[in-house]
Parts: C-alpha cells; structure tokens; sequence
C-alpha cells in the first residue's frame, strides 16, 4: 500500500504532533535494539544481554526526548 498520506481532518497541535514523530523515532531506536539483544542472547551470558539491553532503552530514550518523547521519564 504505497498511497500518499491523507491530510488529517483535524489538525495536531504542536504536543499531539512531537508525541506522534517522538513514538516513530521510539519504534525504529526500539527495534535496532531489540535485533542486537536476539544476537546477544544467543552469543553471550544473559545478565550482559540485560545490561546492553537496559543501556539502549536508555540510550533510546535521550536520542527521542530532542522529538518531544518518550512521555514516560525513565532515567
């Protein structure tokens, strides 16, 4: 489905919208991190998996706070 996006019949306002692009930014940081945390799994101890795993969340997170989110504070 490769159709152009549709204008929105009500616009956001400035917040709604920096939550919308802070949640794609969230997703794509989330899912890189969640494919090294597969190879790490299988190749190393699982207690350095958790820590590599807790330190991208983190990282994650500041990476999309510059886009208006996360909305929840996790440090």
């Amino acid at each position: 489905y490769n159709a152009p996006p549709q204008p929105l019949p009500f616009p956001r306002s400035a917040r709604a919208q920096s939550a919308w692009d802070a949640d794609g930014c969230w997703r794509e940081c989330q899912s890189y991190c969640t494919s090294d945390l597969n190879r790490c799994i299988y190749q190393a101890e699982q207690g350095i998996c958790l820590v590599y795993g807790d330190a991208c969340d983190r990282y994650c997170q500041r990476t999309c706070r510059t886009r208006g989110g996360p909305l929840l504070p996790l440090d």
